[in-house]
């Protein structure tokens, strides 16, 4: 992945067969200065998207958050590796498929700077997150979650919100929350950062082919929301 701007990747990797595409924008939410609590991010917001988001966080505030330490995340890998499962299966184009043991391996050698955060029902893990936290920017990662609890409790939402509150808590520049799910993470305060991707396949013959499948991979074409009131910068 690279971003737009960042022009030179283009011409040095089409020379080793790499064949580029557009797999959609990072929606990343700019923290600004004015959020020095959650509430105060809440209170410029339209309205409708503030009752919005308050009834989100209301909806899960039964489901206890816990962030998981490095033994943590080696009791709970199997349950996390089949969360992440239940969310990569529902993707309509996948790339790559990680293995159980991936998280416990980021964590080891990422330490404080990847958080791993457990969502507990009853004491059953329901759901997770990541975060990589890189100088003042925070990025949401990988995350897993019970789709049957989803809808209850908005659990997907509330990860969203919960990333937004740390990040205004730690005083991070921004939170970079992926692609997916354009028209929701808008109306939390996210916009576009356009993406290029660029892939190329260790098989000639093949990797000839896939610039004619690349031709069919759009991104979904999703109505942006502009949740801020138009007169607070």
């Amino acid at each position: 992945d690279f971003y737009k701007k960042e022009s030179m990747p283009s011409n040095v990797l089409s020379q080793f067969g790499y064949h580029l595409f557009n797999a959609g924008p990072n929606m990343v939410v700019p923290i600004r200065k004015s959020w020095t609590t959650f509430d105060a991010y809440l209170g410029e917001m339209k309205p409708k998207y503030r009752r919005r988001a308050i009834k989100t966080v209301k909806k899960g505030s039964k489901i206890r958050r816990q962030t998981l330490t490095l033994e943590d995340v080696v009791q709970y890998q199997e349950d996390i590796f089949k969360l992440y499962c239940e969310v990569v299966i529902k993707a309509k184009f996948k790339m790559f498929f990680l293995s159980p043991g991936y998280f416990t391996s980021l964590k080891k050698h990422l330490k404080d700077s990847f958080e791993c955060i457990g969502y507990f029902l009853d004491n059953s893990l329901i759901g997770f997150t990541t975060r990589i936290i890189s100088n003042a920017v925070m990025e949401g990662y990988t995350h897993g979650l019970l789709y049957n609890y989803n809808k209850k409790y908005e659990l997907y939402q509330n990860i969203l919100l919960d990333d937004v509150r740390e990040a205004i808590e730690a005083h991070s520049s921004s939170v970079y929350t992926g692609r997916t799910s354009i028209a929701m993470k808008s109306s939390f305060g996210a916009i576009p950062k356009e993406l290029v991707c660029y892939i190329r396949l260790s098989d000639g013959h093949t990797n000839h082919l896939i610039k004619l499948l690349l031709f069919f991979i759009k991104p979904a074409n999703e109505y942006y929301r502009h949740p801020f009131k138009e007169n607070i910068k």
